[in-house]
């Protein structure tokens, strides 16, 4: 899994940045070998005005094709990483179920189950 980190409009530094891929290993490392990149991208959309403003867009290319994007804004960009790869995640996790369920039912003429798959994930409780 390629990791990449792009700030925009502030300074991200070295620990932050280390914190960060330490989140997204911990959430995404169960999907390590259907993962070929992860993109993230964090802006401070107000500046120095402050708020609930700092934007993480977090980009997974999924092997052998397919993406998953997931956006979050928070106050703190630690929070916003941490909650867009719990999301992701689970996201992840929902499309490799879609393309199973689809390789299973192909040749079938039933229709597609409307079960919903719950993933187990150790940031469901974090609200």
């Amino acid at each position: 899994m390629h990791l990449q980190i792009r700030a925009k409009n502030f300074r991200l530094h070295g620990t932050d940045r280390e914190e960060m891929e330490r989140r997204l290993q911990f959430a995404l490392s169960r999907f390590d070998g259907r993962i070929s990149q992860v993109t993230v991208g964090l802006a401070d959309v107000n500046g120095p005005r402050g708020g609930a403003d700092k934007q993480c867009r977090l980009v997974v290319r999924l092997t052998p094709s397919g993406k998953v994007t997931i956006e979050e804004t928070h106050a703190n960009v630690s929070a916003a990483v941490a909650s867009a790869a719990c999301r992701a995640g689970r996201a992840i996790g929902r499309a490799l179920q879609r393309r199973r369920d689809a390789r299973h039912h192909r040749g079938s003429h039933d229709t597609f189950p409307d079960n919903q798959i719950e993933v187990d994930s150790p940031c469901a409780a974090r609200g």
